[in-house]
């Protein structure tokens, strides 16, 4: 992936909510059509980890419905609410 491919880093917006949680969002690391992954370092933790950031304004209903809560839970066990 060239560096013409990334998009631009998270807004504020979503550095303010990550850094609520303890997380410290870093450089792009690949995108999709829905969303965008980061690398962040978890300070609770002190871990580097890859955050994904999906676009409900890009995600259709059905990605938004069937296939996210699948893959949430596939990936980390848990339960999409």
């Amino acid at each position: 992936m060239g560096k013409g491919d990334m998009e631009a880093p998270p807004t504020s917006a979503y550095r303010s909510v990550m850094e609520e949680y303890g997380y410290e969002v870093g450089k792009v690391i690949g995108n999709g059509s829905y969303g965008t992954v980061y690398e962040a370092y978890y300070t609770k933790q002190k871990v580097m980890v890859a955050v994904k950031i999906i676009s409900k304004k890009k995600a259709s209903e059905d990605y938004l419905n069937k296939f996210l809560p699948r893959e949430i839970q596939n990936n980390f066990g848990f339960t999409a609410n």
